[in-house]
């Protein structure tokens, strides 16, 4: 059975705690994690970083963006445009096409920091810290929320100071149940179910049949009369 993929868009830098702990957390809920710094990342052969990052910005169930302090690596420089903005935009352009769940998170810290910095006149020389862009970071983050449609509605965009808050959000917008009682009753009745439809099938070279021997059986061995089942027509 297919698992639903996600792909986890940030700069690493900032993340790097919590792009784990949320690759463990979503793989224990059944969802195919892609982290583009671990060697399980689907790479296509002869792809380099880039493009095996933007090929799982498409083709992804689930798109997550997290956006703290740091611009992050540039994909194109001369154009201001990093290679976290540009999987956002690649997911976005597939989102178009198919159905595809983005959901963007951006560091509460950082959104008071860009509020104060808009308070003050947006001044050019700010700085607070290595790679940390306040204009660029208010643009990214205005194209974020923006519409996808002329018309449509603003993509919502999630505040988060721990762990606790993506997952809160996740779980409720991705339906995760992570209650231990519920996951081992739906295993159960998963295996239960396996099992039963195994018993009315039948593999033959490599293709399945139904078979209904068990029912030919019961009907061989038990007799029902009208006057088994209380007589009538």
């Amino acid at each position: 059975i297919r698992r639903p993929r996600v792909f986890i868009s940030s700069t690493i830098a900032d993340f790097q705690d919590l792009r784990s702990a949320l690759r463990y957390w979503l793989d224990q809920s059944r969802y195919d994690v892609q982290l583009s710094e671990l060697n399980d990342f689907h790479r296509r052969p002869g792809d380099d970083v880039f493009e095996a990052c933007l090929a799982n910005a498409a083709s992804c169930d689930y798109y997550i963006l997290l956006v703290g302090r740091r611009r992050g690596s540039w994909y194109s420089e001369e154009d201001r445009v990093t290679v976290t903005q540009q999987e956002f935009r690649t997911a976005r352009g597939a989102s178009i096409e198919r159905p595809l769940g983005i959901y963007a998170f951006v560091r509460g810290a950082v959104r008071a920091e860009l509020e104060q910095w808009s308070r003050d006149g947006k001044p050019t020389a700010a700085t607070t810290g290595p790679d940390y862009d306040p204009a660029f970071l208010n643009d990214f983050l205005a194209e974020v929320v923006e519409p996808i449609s002329p018309g449509g509605s603003a993509r919502w965009l999630y505040g988060f100071d721990d762990f606790r808050d993506v997952v809160d959000a996740l779980r409720a917008t991705l339906m995760i149940d992570t209650s231990l009682e519920r996951v081992v009753l739906r295993e159960a009745l998963v295996d239960e179910l396996l099992y039963n439809l195994s018993l009315l099938v039948l593999k033959s070279h490599a293709s399945v049949m139904t078979h209904f021997g068990f029912a030919s059986r019961a009907r061989r061995t038990i007799t029902i009369s009208q006057d088994s089942i209380g007589g009538g027509t």
